[in-house]
This record gives C-alpha cells, sequence and structure tokens, in this order.
C-alpha cells in the first residue's frame, strides 16, 4: 500500500483517527464515483503495532488469531506458516487455495464463514515473513452453540430450493450423524 496523501510524519503517525483502533495508520479507499453515495468498493488498511503494546491478549492489533474461531487457529498458523517459507525459498510462488472453509467471528460477536481460503506472497525484503490471507465466498453461520469458543466444525446446509447456509454442528450431533 503506497500513500496516497500528506506524508505520514505531518499527519501525526503515532495517533490512530479511529477511535478504539490505535494501531490504525492509513486507509486507502477505492469509491465508486458513478453511485449517488461514491460506495466504497476496495479499501486497504495499513495497521502498525505501537511501541507501548500491552500483552497480546490484552491488544487491540487486528490479528487472524482473534479473527479465527479457536479450534482453527492451530491448523491456519501451521498452514500460513508452511507457505511462508516456500515463499522465502521459492520466488514467484504462485497462491495457493487451502481447500477449506473458515468460520470468521467478528468483535461484534457475528460468525462468517469464508468458503475460499487463499494464500499470496509477496516478493522483496519481507518475502516469508508476510503473507497475503484472502478470504472469500462469505455467508453468515446461525449460531446453535452458546459461544464461538463451543463450534468444533462449521457444515454447508443445501436447502431444496437451492439456498445453502452454514450451521454450527457440535461435537453430540457430528457423533449421532
Amino acid at each position: 500500500l503506497r500513500s496516497l496523501g500528506p506524508s505520514s510524519s505531518r499527519m501525526g503517525e503515532s495517533r490512530s483517527f479511529l477511535p478504539g483502533v490505535p494501531e490504525l495508520r492509513e486507509m486507502a479507499l477505492l469509491v465508486d464515483v458513478n453511485t449517488e453515495s461514491q460506495d466504497v468498493v476496495k479499501a486497504h488498511l495499513r495497521f502498525r503495532r505501537r511501541k507501548d503494546e500491552p500483552p497480546e491478549s490484552k491488544s487491540s492489533m487486528p490479528s487472524m488469531k482473534k479473527m479465527v474461531v479457536p479450534a482453527e487457529w492451530p491448523n491456519l498458523k501451521a498452514k500460513v506458516a508452511e507457505f511462508a517459507d516456500k515463499a522465502f525459498w521459492t520466488p514467484n510462488l504462485p497462491p495457493q487455495d487451502l481447500k477449506l472453509a473458515l468460520p470468521i467471528h467478528f468483535p461484534d460477536d457475528r460468525l462468517v464463514l469464508a468458503k475460499q481460503v487463499y494464500l499470496k506472497s509477496i516478493t522483496g525484503e519481507e518475502s516469508g515473513s508476510k503473507v497475503w490471507i484472502g478470504l472469500t465466498g462469505f455467508s453468515a453461520v446461525s449460531r446453535c452453540a452458546s459461544s464461538p469458543h463451543d463450534i468444533r466444525e462449521i457444515r454447508e446446509i443445501r436447502e431444496p430450493g437451492g439456498g445453502v447456509h452454514a450451521a454450527p454442528v457440535s461435537d453430540r450431533s457430528v457423533a449421532e450423524e
């Protein structure tokens, strides 16, 4: 993300303009000027961990560990680390489809299923230490479990009319199938 506006030093780089997210440093928005409200069609956000950051568990810094359902975190972490290692040793590594659906929870306690997850390498000196994670094909997940921590598996349910929705499956109902 290249800076599109005045230099960061003139805009007070040590401060975020968004309350509650002090790590947010820059936002670039691609807007469609042909719509009445100038719809945002693409957004890039840049965050920087603060030097006086509290321990990770108390930090407001966005992270994949905070976004994914806890049961999915070890698997995703391992796949991303393995891809980053390959990217370091293989210039121009093609994107990799993880062939999994990933439940993501948002701070407002909504649960969304990303039906496609892909990894894309970056080039340059940060190759191997940073990886793009792409999430697409979102659908809302209806909650049957009491909390996101109770969810062990998410499955798609195809309805007779052609509709698809995702539903959590508890350990008990998985054992019964």
